[in-house]
């Protein structure tokens, strides 16, 4: 499907249908924290994909978090969509300058017409 196309089929699917994005891998990066009785880890890295449920740190006593480190996350357009499995903002960038260039073609083309 061309991207043209898609922003079509994304127009028609939007009247029709909610669309709502889901969220596909969740990164945290740079936590840091001590065990009681075992010690400190520092600069851990998690990565959580599919939205499962994740117990990532696990000790005999308490857990304290010093540094709960970045986290990122992906957000897609949902299965059955148009753009399916693809991010969000850099499609919607990707169509706006698509569109742009075929304004400022058609503008070129038709004389004397003034657009924005």
């Amino acid at each position: 499907m061309t991207l043209i196309y898609g922003l079509h089929v994304l127009d028609i699917t939007d009247k029709h249908q909610l669309l709502i994005p889901i969220l596909d891998t969740i990164e945290l990066t740079g936590v840091s924290g001590e065990m009681s009785g075992s010690g400190t880890f520092h600069n851990l890295n998690f990565f959580i994909q599919n939205l499962d449920e994740i117990n990532a740190i696990a000790g005999p006593g308490d857990i304290k978090i010093t540094n709960y480190g970045k986290a990122a996350f992906k957000i897609l357009f949902n299965k059955g969509q148009p753009f399916e499995g693809q991010s969000v903002i850099p499609t919607l960038y990707k169509l706006a300058e698509i569109v742009d260039g075929i304004i400022d073609s058609v503008a070129a083309n038709v004389g004397g017409m003034t657009v924005r």
